[in-house]
């Protein structure tokens, strides 16, 4: 995972990613990818990071009430008792199962072809276990309540490459997560718990609100910028 430990920060994606080629792209399915071990051991270090208290977990506050969701940044310093980057320390194996299903996807998938979204950006390498030049530019943990949504269909992931998305639970109504296909329709992306899916970050996406229950997931956004440290 060489690249992927990168200490470089930069703000932008240094590609430009095709919008439109993006939302003919296809999701990639591992399922079961993370045991119920994995994702105990997620929420523990999930709990310490919230509780720290951290400014760099400021998203926490903005996506309190009325939105019913709350966000914990998985991958930024975390005071002084937790590791600078808590999910690449203290979870290393569970963050190496999902970097290289994002490899994995990318190996499958038309993505890069030169007809595809991302046809200039480098693709995987082909040592260090690492996704090509790719670089963890974000790790969060989000929890959604009842009514806890993002209900824009033109939501992406600007500036990122590839977004993987983990179900942590899956004892809830509603908090569907879909993505909004090229012929104008929402496309349902069932995941139970332990399931991931992997998919181009400028494919739009939305999560339908909770009705029942409460919803969590991993979500690590990776780019060509470096590990990032503060912001998005």
């Amino acid at each position: 995972m060489a690249s992927l430990l990168s200490n470089t920060t930069t703000t932008t994606s240094r590609h430009h990613i095709r919008n439109d080629l993006a939302q003919l792209s296809s999701v990639y399915y591992s399922r079961q990818l993370l045991s119920l071990a994995d994702i105990e051991h997620l929420q523990s270090i999930q709990q310490k990071v919230h509780n720290s208290g951290h400014h760099s977990n400021e998203q926490n506050a903005s996506h309190h009430n009325p939105n019913h969701k709350h966000c914990t940044f998985m991958s930024r310093p975390a005071g002084p008792d937790l590791p600078e980057n808590p999910l690449r320390v203290l979870a290393p194996q569970t963050l190496g199962k999902l970097l290289r299903f994002g490899q994995s996807s990318w190996l499958s998938a038309d993505w890069s072809n030169p007809d595809g979204p991302l046809s200039s950006v480098l693709g995987p390498g082909s040592s260090g276990g690492g996704v090509g030049n790719l670089s963890i530019r974000i790790a969060e943990h989000w929890h959604y309540d009842v009514g806890g949504h993002l209900d824009n269909d033109l939501h992406f992931d600007q500036g990122s490459v590839i977004t993987i998305v983990t179900a942590l639970n899956d004892d809830f109504t509603g908090g569907l997560f879909r993505t909004f296909e090229a012929n104008n329709s929402h496309l349902s992306h069932p995941l139970a718990t332990g399931d991931s899916c992997c998919f181009v970050s400028h494919k739009y996406h939305n999560v339908t609100p909770v009705l029942s229950g409460f919803r969590e997931s991993l979500v690590i956004e990776l780019w060509e910028g470096g590990i990032a440290t503060h912001g998005r």
